[in-house]
């Protein structure tokens, strides 16, 4: 969020604050497995995985186009039309890529939405090759990965935008994504290697990631060593047990994590049409990450009304119910 709207309001605290894409990655990686590969081992099928996924990340998703489509269709300044307008939304609130535009356009409405393509993409690879997935190959998996993605981001001197290229965008995914559950299948050994380091260190490391100045040259080295050393090794230290208060305040933060990344653009234009585009800067963004951390509080609400509907749908009721009993059997 920050990042975001220090690029759009000439305010850059964390110049590289697109590394945060790969450790959302990594954790991605990281929760899935250690949510769902027990359960696709043995009780869940891939359409329930699948419908898991989709219950997650669409509510939200759908909410933030709509409203950005909305504010097009309101403004006098828009220039889309009805139908192109109609278009890109259905596109972007499927969190598909509108693969007729420029690549920069692929996702229109919501700019964020690309990594949730990735998510479901990466989603979807993991649940059907799981069977086979064993660590070997997962380790094998990763490395090629993170060769394709050294490879271009030395051609393009950084990571940045490198999902504007679908093979590109893939290798830097199902790297971090890799690691996220190489993690969680290495997890005992991890902890157990790395000691009581404080778990603000995890903090500590993730920050300076962020906030290390753009090079003349050697962007990408420093961009790949955030990616595979800096992000992993943070996120391990991370594993360590919390008190009861920062493990409170992580609780609220992670429950806030998801809106905030989808509302933050959406939010930003509303501030900034709101305010009639008066106030620009550090000003803007100030107020634009007050009024995203508001919206984002109320969207829980919604966004978890949402999925307890779409569970309780009575289509979802019988196929569990039906493969429940298939099991029993």
């Amino acid at each position: 969020m920050i990042f975001h709207y220090g690029a759009a309001y000439r305010f850059s605290p964390f110049p590289r604050g697109y590394l945060a894409v790969d450790l959302f990655f990594l954790l991605s990686g990281f929760v899935i497995a250690y949510t769902y590969e027990d359960r696709l081992g043995s009780t869940w099928s891939i359409r329930r995985f699948a419908w898991a996924r989709m219950v997650r990340l669409y509510p939200l998703a759908v909410a933030g186009v709509a409203s950005v489509a909305f504010l097009h269709a309101i403004y006098p300044a828009s220039s889309i039309g009805g139908w192109e307008l109609l278009r890109r939304a259905v596109l972007n609130a499927a969190l598909l890529p509108d693969l007729s535009a420029r690549p920069e356009e692929h996702f229109p409405l919501v700019g964020p939405a690309w990594s949730l393509f990735y998510e479901i993409a990466v989603n979807a690879a993991y649940a059907l090759a799981l069977p086979w997935l064993t660590r070997r190959i997962l380790w094998v998996v990763v490395a090629v990965a993170g060769v394709l993605l050294a490879v271009a981001a030395y051609r393009a001197g950084t990571v940045e935008l490198l999902h504007h290229d679908l093979g590109t965008g893939a290798a830097r995914t199902i790297f971090s994504f890799g690691l996220g559950v190489l993690a969680f299948r290495h997890m005992v050994a991890v902890i157990a290697a790395l000691g009581n380091i404080p778990r603000l260190v995890s903090y500590a490391l993730v920050l300076l990631a962020f906030s290390v100045p753009r090079l003349s040259g050697g962007n990408w080295a420093v961009d790949l060593f955030s990616i595979a050393v800096v992000s992993p090794l943070a996120f391990v230290i991370a594993m360590q047990p919390a008190t009861r208060a920062a493990g409170t305040v992580e609780s609220w933060l992670g429950d806030l994590s998801y809106p905030i990344y989808v509302l933050h653009m959406p939010v930003a234009l509303y501030t900034g049409v709101g305010l009639g585009w008066a106030v620009s800067g550090a000003p803007l963004s100030a107020i634009a990450c007050v009024a995203t951390l508001v919206a984002s509080y109320v969207a829980l609400f919604y966004d978890r009304q949402a999925r307890s509907s779409l569970n309780a749908l009575p289509a979802v009721g019988r196929a569990m119910s039906a493969q429940l009993a298939s099991q029993a059997r």
